[in-house]
């Protein structure tokens, strides 16, 4: 196949050889370098598509990436669904294109696989075998770049307007040792590259970040395009979603925090913010798919609220604490005590004290009378017994 520009979606007539007289200029090797005039340069890049509005170009190559266990085989499975069904991508974005989807995955299995589309299918008000051809899944993945051809037939006989292969490591296993290599990577990826645009059709690469984060990166920050692992895959996307979490997930409630950076060389970027919601396999009804995208700003003000509530609930907690603390103690002074010796029974400071003792007055559970303590009178503290 002979080498052409970044421009080889363009039909074959439009790649014209360039002329110097009447001869092409040829390469070394006798290959004819193609060119197009300019005219027919403004006319292409005036036609940019997509699959998915400001998210997904069509014929480009791209990634998804995050760190391990960050949702990103799930995410690309909403991807893939949304574009084979027309459904909106986490139920936001709205989808430009339809069109035949493959969906390689290496790692999952076809259990995890069918559990998880059937309930992002049932999030979007599908069924599964719904999709049927529109969407094709495959858990062998392909060796690149020695099995190139086998994906452009595949993608030609499909009629695949986005494939999805993950992850990118294990397809890209031949390069070997080489993965730090931008340039080993580089070369080959071009292949993919080409075939991608010739046949216009949206490659995603499922990528893993690197392990530990840039010394200026704290750990709940948003993600960045070279944390991608393996060398040169971050040059070579055209098109990203970076997926990384904003907190900690709940693991008891299957609840997920995370940040999705999206970008691209046409110009097309977003900071969003997901809040998903999958449950446990016990919740009844089992796990399900809930998704609530929010704008960046609105996420970190969202951030800074459950920041002051989590940090007024410690508070409180810390208040009750002193609260049973005193409470202890006064119960075993029936005779009454002074504020002083309570203090040292319960390693109050004066004000926590106060706050406390005030708390179980104005509950009914603490009096203040006048006691003798060493021949002189001060203001003594009694526990209420109840009576009965």
């Amino acid at each position: 196949m002979s080498h052409k520009t970044q421009l080889s979606s363009l039909p074959e007539q439009q790649l014209l050889p360039l002329e110097v007289g009447q001869d092409a200029i040829s390469t070394a090797s006798g290959k004819v370098i193609h060119s197009i005039t300019s005219k027919q340069l403004a006319e292409h890049g005036s036609k940019r598509r997509y699959l998915i509005e400001e998210i997904l170009p069509v014929g480009e190559p791209g990634c998804i990436s995050g760190p391990s266990k960050s949702l990103k085989t799930t995410l690309a499975i909403d991807l893939a669904i949304s574009v084979a069904s027309g459904k909106p991508f986490l139920g936001k974005f709205p989808v430009a294109e339809t069109g035949n989807v493959l969906l390689i995955s290496g790692e999952s299995g076809v259990e995890t696989l069918c559990e998880t589309a059937g309930r992002i299918c049932r999030a979007k008000g599908l069924e599964l075998s719904q999709l049927d051809e529109s969407l094709r899944w495959a858990t062998s993945l392909p060796r690149i770049p020695r099995e190139i051809e086998d994906i452009r037939r595949t993608i030609e006989q499909g009629k695949i307007k986005l494939l999805v292969i993950d992850p990118a490591y294990f397809a890209l296993r031949e390069v070997g040792h080489d993965l730090a290599n931008a340039t080993k990577i580089g070369a080959a990826l071009e292949p993919l590259t080409e075939v991608c645009r010739e046949l216009g059709c949206t490659v995603i690469l499922v990528a893993h970040n690197r392990k530990g984060r840039g010394a200026d990166q704290r750990r709940f920050d948003p993600p960045r395009l070279e944390e991608i692992a393996g060398a040169g895959i971050d040059q070579w996307v055209r098109h990203w979603l970076l997926i990384g979490p904003r907190d900690d997930w709940d693991a008891e409630a299957g609840k997920h925090w995370l940040w999705m950076v999206s970008g691209g060389s046409a110009g097309h970027a977003g900071e969003h913010a997901l809040n998903i919601v999958e449950g446990k396999p016990s919740d009844e009804g089992g796990r399900t798919w809930q998704c609530e995208v929010l704008g960046m700003a609105e996420a970190n003000r969202l951030k800074a609220r459950q920041k002051t509530d989590r940090e007024a609930e410690r508070s409180q907690r810390t208040k009750e604490g002193h609260v049973q603390k005193l409470r202890a103690a006064l119960q075993a002074c029936v005779l009454g005590e002074s504020k002083k010796q309570l203090r040292e029974k319960t390693n109050l400071d004066d004000s926590a004290f106060k706050r406390a003792m005030a708390t179980l007055i104005e509950r009914g559970e603490a009096r203040i009378e006048s006691i003798k303590k060493g021949g002189r009178a001060c203001q003594g503290y009694f526990p209420v017994i109840a009576s009965g």
